[in-house]
């Protein structure tokens, strides 16, 4: 099994294409900004605020490891 299919944003960059290899890193960053968003709204509620937290951190280490995987695959790294 590859690790490279928990990833389906990292999949979508291909070996040398600047491109797709931006789009994978803009997309990943918006999406926790989004989370953490959320928590800053909620964190008036105690238990919406705590588990949205939660969940911006899990979902930044998640993206984050797809950038990186992203990257190796630009580079032509084979996962």
């Amino acid at each position: 099994m590859k690790i490279i299919q928990f990833f389906p944003l990292s999949r979508t960059v291909k070996q040398g294409d600047k491109t797709s290899l931006a789009i994978a890193i803009v997309i990943s960053a918006i999406i926790p900004s989004i989370f953490g968003l959320l928590a800053g709204i909620l964190v008036a509620v105690p238990v919406f605020g705590w588990i949205f937290g939660v969940l911006s951190v899990l979902s930044g280490l998640y993206l984050l490891a797809g950038i990186v995987l992203a990257v190796f695959l630009f580079c032509g790294k084979q996962l």
